[in-house]
């Protein structure tokens, strides 16, 4: 993303466009992947300390400019979402290379509302694929 619509970005949810969190959505910008908080503070280390990256991470999530991820490895993953489409992900379970899922659709929601009689909307959902990637299958 450039700057100026990092700025707009920030700005479109009331945050000022500081140095910490413009570095911040640019670096969340050009990750492939979702990444830990660790990665992340180290990519904006010169701008923010842990702490604040956890804040600002935290600020993002509650606007929907980042999705919080859980891969059920005891860390917690970030990505950029304000300028991607709906998606999930598939994790190798040895190497943990991380690759999007696309093509989800609404029919998720449809499926959890007709199996769930005591709620009246589904408003998100997740889904994470696990399983074992082409080189680590090949390695054994």
């Amino acid at each position: 993303m450039k700057r100026i619509d990092i700025e707009h970005l920030l700005q479109k949810y009331s945050f000022r466009a500081t140095e910490g969190r413009v570095a911040l959505v640019e670096a969340l910008s050009k990750c492939r992947a979702p990444e830990t908080i660790e990665k992340i503070t180290k990519l904006v280390s010169r701008f923010l300390d842990a702490t604040n990256v956890y804040r600002a991470l935290e600020a993002f999530e509650k606007v929907g400019i980042v999705r919080k991820i859980d891969f059920h490895d005891s860390k917690t993953y970030y990505e950029l979402i304000s300028d991607r489409h709906h998606h999930h992900h598939i994790v190798c379970a040895r190497c943990g290379k991380i690759e999007d899922v696309h093509g989800c659709g609404s029919s998720l929601e449809k499926i959890a509302l007709l199996e769930s009689k005591s709620f009246s909307s589904v408003t998100s959902h997740s889904l994470e694929f696990f399983g074992l990637c082409r080189a680590c299958t090949s390695r054994k």
